[in-house]
């Protein structure tokens, strides 16, 4: 099936009310990255009032990762390499599927970020969600973020 014919079949099953669990979930389809250095948008569509996000914390190496319930993830897992942040990595995957759960994991250098896990938050507004994080070390136009994709 291609992708505009299992879109079509996805939105007739919600039409229809057979696949209510895929249609009660959001849908993220990928994160952005803007050059604050600050902000990550995970860009989504469906229903964000039910999705909900969790923050956790893993040591060795230090990351913080936050758990997006009833969501689905619409592409691959993928991580991104950041380079000039306070963030080395960033990945996303569809966690669990029962329940619907999304994760994504930030690895960060703790000698930069003072206060850890917590200088990290996600906030809901309008249908996505967003992870803002620290300060730069150097507030300079010259000098931005670089994100790069690593291969699967």
């Amino acid at each position: 099936m291609n992708k505009l014919t299992k879109i079509l079949f996805f939105v007739l099953l919600c039409f229809l009310g057979i696949n209510s669990s895929f249609c009660a979930t959001l849908k993220i389809n990928n994160i952005k990255f803007d050059n604050s250095d600050k902000i990550i948008l995970i860009n989504s569509t469906g229903d964000i009032e039910n999705a909900n996000a969790t923050r956790g914390a893993l040591s060795n190496p230090d990351r913080v990762y936050f758990d997006i319930s009833n969501a689905q993830l619409m592409t691959p897992s993928v991580s991104y390499n950041v380079s000039n942040s306070v963030i080395s990595e960033v990945s996303i995957s569809q966690f669990t599927l029962s329940p619907d759960v999304v994760r994504i994991v930030l690895k960060y250098d703790k000698n930069k970020v003072k206060t850890g896990a917590e200088a990290f938050n996600i906030t809901k507004s309008g249908s996505n969600f967003f992870i803002k994080y620290g300060n730069k070390i150097l507030n300079n136009s010259n000098f931005s973020s670089l994100y790069t994709k690593n291969a699967p």
